[in-house]
C-alpha cells in the first residue's frame, strides 16, 4: 500500500489548480500535525474499558483528512482502528494503535518531503 496516492493529488490539482497544491498540502500537514497530536492524547488515554468513543473519534478525524489528501496508509490503519472500536473490540486495539502510530509518521514524512520538492519545483520557475 502506498503512503501517498499519486491519483487523488492529480485529482487535487485537477478540482482546483497546480498552483494551489503546495498551498493544500501545508495545509493538510498542518492538519494532521494538529490531529496527531489529539489522536496521541486520547490514545494515551485509552483503556480496554473507556475512552472508547474519544479514541474512535479521533481515529475517525485521522481517517477523514488522509483520505481527502490521498494518504492510504494512514486512511487504512486510521480506518481499521475505527471499526475495530464501532464493533468494541478490545484485543486488538492496543496494536491498531501502534499501527496509526507507525502511519503517521510515514505519512508525516512523506509529505513533508513531497512539500519540500514542491517548493524547490516552484523556486525553480
Amino acid at each position: 500500500m502506498n503512503v501517498m496516492s499519486q491519483s487523488v493529488i492529480d485529482q487535487l490539482v485537477r478540482d482546483t489548480s497546480i498552483d494551489l497544491l503546495p498551498i493544500m498540502v501545508n495545509s493538510f500537514i498542518e492538519e494532521l500535525e494538529r490531529r496527531a497530536n489529539d489522536f496521541e492524547q486520547t490514545a494515551a488515554q485509552w483503556q480496554a474499558e473507556s475512552a472508547a468513543l474519544p479514541l474512535r473519534d479521533a481515529a475517525h478525524a485521522l481517517k477523514s483528512c488522509s483520505g481527502t489528501f490521498g494518504a492510504e496508509l494512514l486512511y487504512e490503519h486510521a480506518k481499521i482502528l475505527e471499526d475495530a472500536l464501532r464493533a468494541e473490540l478490545s484485543d486488538p486495539i492496543a496494536t491498531y494503535i501502534v499501527n496509526v502510530r507507525q502511519a503517521l509518521q510515514q505519512t508525516m514524512e512523506c509529505y513533508c518531503t513531497y512539500r519540500e520538492t514542491l517548493n524547490s519545483a516552484g523556486e525553480q520557475t
